[in-house]
């Protein structure tokens, strides 16, 4: 459900670590994606979420206020150790 200008920039990324691959129908994890499927979603995840509620998805910690919490992931050498 995101926008082509939401995913562009992740797709970019995961493209050139191997971690996707392109395919006649579109886009699907390389074997290494396969193995880094964790890494590989959460490039799709805003750091802050966009509605708020129980369906609202983001990569921040659970719980307390989530505008004074620091996120899990900010890109390179980010907490999944790039």
């Amino acid at each position: 459900g995101l926008g082509a200008d939401e995913i562009a920039a992740p797709l970019a990324r995961l493209l050139g670590r191997g971690l996707l691959e392109r395919t006649a129908g579109g886009y699907r994890a390389s074997a290494l994606g396969s193995r880094f499927l964790n890494d590989l979603l959460t490039e799709f995840m805003a750091e802050r979420p966009k509605t708020t509620g129980a369906s609202a998805m983001s990569i921040v910690s659970a719980g307390g206020v989530r505008d004074s919490l620091e996120p899990l992931f900010t890109g390179a050498g980010g907490a999944f150790g790039e």
